[in-house]
């Protein structure tokens, strides 16, 4: 499973609003780095999955956004 798939899918278990300590939490846990983390955040927010206010890493996923990323 990819790094992505991973987060992506670890998240969802805390859905729809994982929120900022288990982003973290998550981030910390598969060793992935803040740039990549924040990167993968922007772009499902770009694909209308993921929302936020201020920073891509205290937000939420959208209701239509898949329940896991397929392998």
């Amino acid at each position: 499973m990819s790094t992505e798939r991973a987060f992506y899918n670890t998240l969802r278990e805390y859905a729809p609003h994982p929120g900022l300590g288990r982003v973290e939490a998550v981030t910390d846990a598969l060793g992935i780095p803040l740039k990549r983390r924040e990167y993968w955040l922007q772009k499902w927010s770009d694909k209308g999955w993921w929302n936020y206010g201020v920073s891509p890493r205290s937000g939420w996923f959208e209701p239509g956004a898949p329940d896991r990323l397929p392998e």
